[in-house]
């Protein structure tokens, strides 16, 4: 519940100082309230449209305008112009223009029941757009005008009344195009709210009352159909065909639909034509305004989503448990929506220009930079989501991700000038805009944030060494104070000595604490390292060898495991060649800790028995989990009670690298059969994918190594029973993962209340 309060407030807090930041104060509806008094405005564009004996004339301005209609031209301070210039000063001192506008709002602003205050602020913010004038009172005629204005009528050479046509014309046109823009708040507000409310109740749901009913038949129906299964044919962390993607859990599939169908609802209802029309030729164009408008702030709605969903530090992975694939998933989703009613919103105004002037009308408005900056906008935002397919994405993620950064920045800056150059500060659509950056610098502050905190006493110092016969790196990291770590958490890594420091990848804290805490955890010595380092001439300075040897008196240390790969990984493992020596001291900075959540891990809580089951560097995950369930079961302290009630651990895990399963299970497991509470067990289970190498030593822990494949199914089941919960944790590639979410979803449906964590390879 702390998390919901700290979600809340801290998105209350944004919202206000984006709002605040704008001039007005608000958007559209809240807090700024468009064209009221509707009376005021309606005689004022139904006047302003007239010539005065000042106004100055342009004489290129049909060729400016390119023969557009005047009604499509002219749209009061929406960003329109007229195709004649009345100044300021000329309003303010044309005797005739005071006289009949102030008649006007006297009128008809008392008829419609307006006081005469709201009344005199209208006066003195229209009449000369500002400028001083005399008070509404003051600039009245001595009596009523005697002539009301024709229809056609150009000038407005002396005090006259408004012409009743034209008035109800712009009433009923800004009355209609005002509940339009109420609409459109409206519904973008929804659109934002009911994804962080369905965020908000699954994390509520889950921490406080699914472990209430886990053996519940209607709870367990429910994780049969909607929970716990992929969306069809078993597939979601398998990519698709192609490499299309992935497709997101059936509970999430339907999200992302109710969300996408929503949008669709809200680009394509609530639109109304009025008639007579001041401002739109006809129906068509009077539509195609309103819907293009609706998708306009839909998609800055939707933008913001996008980032909100993108950054490591959403408040909402810790409210829900979701974990980053999840979140990564509904990021993509946002973003092609925003970018699908960006398209449809560009695509609409140029089809309008078209219809009105051709060729030449979309020519004039196109050079203009308020128009050009939104074509870059939306361009930018199609390159961004085709670029971010997944086999860009696989086959060179740093180049991805550095495009992606360029491409968002470059979005954002476009949406930016598109709405500052065509309404400055007026109606608040900045304000979408200031949402988005305030999501966005929350994240990057808070990962600056992360990197003072956990390298506040100075760099950690790290020894890395290759596992033998294997492409995997051990990295031991000696932190300069102790963490609180969790199972399941990672911290990304930043390791400048590979001449990149702004690089970073995520690694899982395998084990933490001292080398004593766990009976076989046997780490390299940093002592004993350094002295390897010196007799090998490892490119490391005098500072960081005092801070190895100080390191060799402090125990704390995290042990991670990577598979060199590409990139940084493949870099780190090539330095540790060219050192020639088996391990290599260096300098890191860590950004962490992340993940872990206790919403996600709620379901060991109540858990009888606990199965880990782990593919290839997938271990990683599942030792975490491990060294909390021993560490309970030793009453270490401040080990905490996430296992309190489960008295079996089961580890199921199977690798193609025999070299790897024992150095693993020698080094870094504990003993199978160590001293535990009592009524607590601990069964560990190997399997060898590979070809048997000269390597093979035979693997110690108690566990004989069985050759081939897991059988999954059968590996689930055979901890599954009615009446006791089960919670599988699965860190495994996508094909292995998605076998044991199908193994889950049958124990489910023979009535054995079994759970699943998993942790994703896929991102």
């Amino acid at each position: 519940m702390k998390s919901f309060h700290a979600f809340a407030l801290s998105l209350f807090v944004l919202f206000s100082r984006a709002v605040a930041a704008d001039v007005q104060y608000g958007v559209i509806g809240i807090g700024i309230q468009m064209y009221q008094p509707l009376c005021c405005y309606s005689c004022h564009d139904s006047l302003s449209a007239l010539y005065l004996n000042c106004t100055t004339f342009s004489e290129d301005m049909d060729r400016h305008h390119g023969g557009m209609d005047m009604k499509l031209v002219k749209r009061m301070d929406m960003g329109g112009e007229s195709l004649a210039t009345t100044s300021d000063a000329c309003y303010a001192s044309d005797r005739t223009w005071l006289e009949s506008f102030s008649y006007c709002v006297r009128d008809k602003c008392s008829q419609n029941g307006v006081t005469e205050s709201k009344q005199d602020q209208c006066f003195a913010k229209l009449a000369a757009n500002g400028k001083a004038v005399s008070t509404l009172q003051s600039s009245l005629p001595s009596a009523a005008p005697p002539v009301e204005l024709g229809t056609d009528s150009t000038w407005l050479n002396s005090t006259s009344l408004v012409n009743e046509e034209t008035y109800l014309a712009n009433y009923v046109t800004m009355k209609e195009f005002v509940s339009s823009e109420y609409r459109h708040t409206r519904y973008s507000l929804i659109t934002m709210l009911f994804v962080i409310g369905i965020c908000l109740i699954a994390g509520t749901w889950k921490s406080h009352f699914a472990h209430k009913v886990a053996l519940n038949s209607l709870s367990l129906k429910l994780n049969q159909h909607l929970l716990v299964p992929a969306t069809f044919n078993g597939h979601h962390l398998s990519p698709l065909p192609y490499r299309l993607g992935y497709l997101p859990k059936r509970a999430l599939s339907l999200f992302i639909t109710a969300y996408v169908s929503l949008n669709i609802i809200f680009s394509a209802v609530s639109f109304h034509h009025v008639s007579p029309n001041a401002w739109y030729a006809d129906r068509r164009h009077e539509i195609a305004a309103y819907v293009s408008n609706r998708t306009g702030v839909l998609s800055f709605a939707n933008l913001a989503l996008a980032i909100l969903f993108s950054g490591r530090n959403n408040l909402l992975m810790a409210i829900t448990g979701w974990n980053q694939s999840t979140m990564m998933a509904i990021h993509r989703w946002a973003s092609r929506v925003a970018t699908v009613q960006a398209v449809v919103h560009s695509i609409i105004y140029t089809v309008t220009y078209f219809w009105t002037g051709g060729s030449t009308a979309y020519a004039a408005e196109a050079a203009k930079p308020y128009y050009w900056w939104g074509i870059i906008a939306t361009v930018v935002l199609c390159l961004a989501v085709a670029f971010a397919v997944l086999p860009i994405r696989m086959r060179s993620y740093e180049v991805f991700l550095i495009t992606h950064i360029a491409f968002a920045i470059l979005a954002l800056m476009g949406c930016w000038y598109h709405i500052h150059l065509r309404f400055g500060s007026k109606w608040g659509y900045k304000v979408w805009l200031y949402v988005a950056f305030a999501f966005w610098s929350f994240d990057r502050l808070m990962r600056f944030f992360r990197l003072m905190f956990y390298n506040y006493f100075g760099s950690p110092i790290a020894v890395v060494k290759q596992i033998p016969h294997t492409d995997i790196l051990e990295m031991t990291i000696f932190p300069k104070k102790a963490w609180n770590v969790r199972p399941g958490q990672h911290s990304f890594v930043y390791i400048p000595l590979l001449g990149k420091p702004w690089e970073n990848h995520p690694f899982t804290i395998a084990t933490w604490g001292t080398p004593e805490s766990n009976r076989n955890t046997q780490t390299t010595s940093p002592a004993s390292d350094h002295k390897e380092a010196q007799v090998h001439d490892i490119e490391i300075d005098s500072s960081s060898a005092s801070q190895i040897s100080h390191e060799a008196r402090h125990p704390d240390q995290m042990v991670c495991l990577m598979r060199a790969r590409k990139g940084m990984t493949a870099a780190l493992l090539e330095k540790l060649k060219k050192s020639g020596a088996s391990s290599l001291p260096i300098s890191v900075m860590t950004e962490g800790l992340y993940g872990g959540h206790r919403t996600a891990l709620s379901p060991l809580k109540t858990a009888d028995t606990i199965m880990c089951i782990a593919g290839g560097i997938g271990i990683t995950s599942s030792m975490s989990f491990l060294q909390q369930y021993v560490n309970e079961s030793r009453s270490l302290p401040a080990s905490g009670t996430l296992m309190g009630c489960a008295t079996n651990f089961v580890l199921a895990w199977s690798a193609r690298e025999e070299a790897l399963l024992h150095h693993v299970s020698s080094s870094l497991l504990p003993d199978a059969t160590t001293a535990l509470a009592q009524n607590r067990h601990l069964d560990y289970r190997f399997w060898c994918t590979g070809e048997n190498g000269s390597q093979d030593k035979g693997l110690e822990q108690g566990s004989n190594l069985q050759r081939g494949r897991m059988n999954i199914e059968h590996v689930v089941r055979s901890v599954a029973e009615k009446g006791r919960r089960v919670v599988v944790i699965v860190c495994a590639p996508g094909g292995m993962s998605d076998e044991v979410r199908e193994a889950v979803v049958g124990c489910l449906r023979d009535g054995m209340p079994v759970d699943i964590i998993e942790e994703a390879f896929a991102w």
